[in-house]
């Protein structure tokens, strides 16, 4: 009897064992599947993320976002053919993204990932508009948009300017008025629904040969290094203040309209005299989250000049600018502690062109229109309706997306 019963006890015993051994295996091999499953898309971020988003920052990327600033495949396009109505300031609209300031008419679909989008610009259309273009600086009254309008469309709004500056001839806390309207964002910022960048950097798949890369050499015999070109002689930055200290250390000329004005038609046609500098003083109207204009893009490296930002944080301009290809104010204690590195490097020609070998494995793309440069405005629209979800958007508090409060920094 006590046999039978050892017998059963260790069998019992080895089914057990047999029971967890089965479960063990199970369970790894269920979280292994999961694991590599989840491997790919972890690793395709990393390696494409030579900005360093953070994993908040990718989250807030609409599909098109991660498109232009992950490197993310874009997905085909959809059959159909989109209708993309301007309902407002027609007219600035066309001249600049459409005509780049001049009197030729270009294809907005040039170089973009899609060209099945078609522009209207009669409000009598609206009804057969797939998405709807409002751009706000010069909206004055909420009367300015339609009452009753289809749950289908898509209403974006765009503007270029900082949330200082949302319109021309209202303050910006004038934009809670629109709470609950719009669809879409479409701004300069990264996690704008539409993003439209200034310009953007872009890293080389393939590096080009040296005979294919333009770099200056340090002139120590110039007399003036640094420029700045400007038609606005007032902002919330107090860059002007800042130049006026830079003064004190080390030679600066101001061309436009605040300055020496060399270069009428300040954003028509573009402005050969800063070639002859080596520094440029991009300094911004205002200290807001990726707010890098035609200033760096165009401006500076366009002309193949060393950026000095006062704009943006300097972390922030790590996530959008090549590495080592400018200055930033906050890397000095002071103007004069600018102007003393400035001559230094004027004087140092290893260490001055340190500052241009990012050319050899990225490239800058300006995208906005001045300067007879390309814009891809349109095109951004197009791709976005295209690639980006269809899920239903509306912005009930588009004050908090926009808003100098969060945004920006004094």
């Amino acid at each position: 009897m006590n046999i039978s019963r050892n017998i059963l006890y260790i069998f019992s015993l080895y089914v057990v064992t047999f029971f967890y051994i089965i479960l063990i295996i199970s369970f790894t091999i269920r979280y292994s599947k999961q694991h590599h499953a989840k491997e790919p898309s972890i690793q395709v971020i990393k390696e494409d993320n030579w900005r360093n988003l953070s994993r908040n920052d990718t989250i807030k990327l609409s599909e098109l976002g991660k498109i232009l600033f992950l490197d993310k495949v874009p997905p085909t396009p959809k059959p159909t053919i989109f209708k993309i109505l301007v309902w407002n300031d027609v007219a600035r609209i066309e001249n600049r993204h459409i005509k780049r300031f001049g009197n030729k008419r270009y294809n907005p679909w040039e170089n973009c990932l899609v060209s099945n989008c078609e522009i209207m610009t009669n409000r009598t259309q609206l009804d057969k508009a797939d998405a709807v273009l409002v751009p706000i600086q010069t909206l004055k009254s909420t009367k300015d948009l339609p009452i009753h309008r289809s749950s289908k469309q898509i209403w974006i709004m765009l503007t270029d300017e900082s949330p200082y500056h949302p319109f021309m001839s209202k303050p910006a806390s004038f934009l809670s008025k629109f709470n609950g309207f719009f669809n879409w964002t479409m701004t300069y910022r990264m996690d704008s629904d539409v993003p439209v960048p200034y310009g953007r950097a872009l890293k080389k798949i393939v590096v080009p040969s040296e005979t294919n890369i333009v770099i200056p050499k340090a002139n120590p015999s110039k007399k003036v290094h640094v420029v700045n070109l400007s038609s606005n002689c007032g902002s919330n930055s107090h860059r002007w203040e800042y130049i006026k200290e830079l003064k004190k250390h080390i030679p600066v000329d101001v061309i436009g309209k605040c300055g020496k004005n060399l270069c009428p038609g300040h954003f028509h046609k573009a402005c050969d005299a800063i070639k002859n500098y080596t520094f440029y003083l991009a300094f911004e109207n205002s200290h807001c989250t990726d707010y890098l204009t035609e200033k760096i893009w165009w401006n500076a490296y366009e002309n193949n000049l060393i950026p000095i930002i006062l704009g943006p944080s300097l972390e922030n301009c790590k996530k959008l600018l090549p590495p080592n290809s400018y200055l930033h104010v906050d890397e000095f204690s002071s103007p004069a502690s600018l102007a003393k590195y400035l001559n230094y490097l004027i004087n140092s020609p290893k260490d001055f062109y340190s500052f241009f070998e990012w050319k050899h494995n990225y490239t800058i793309v300006n995208e906005h229109g001045y300067f007879q440069s390309q814009s891809y405005h349109f095109c951004r629209i197009c791709e976005a309706l295209n690639f980006n979800s269809n899920h239903t958007k509306v912005y009930d508090r588009l004050d908090q997306f926009w808003s100098a409060e969060t945004d920006c920094y004094k």
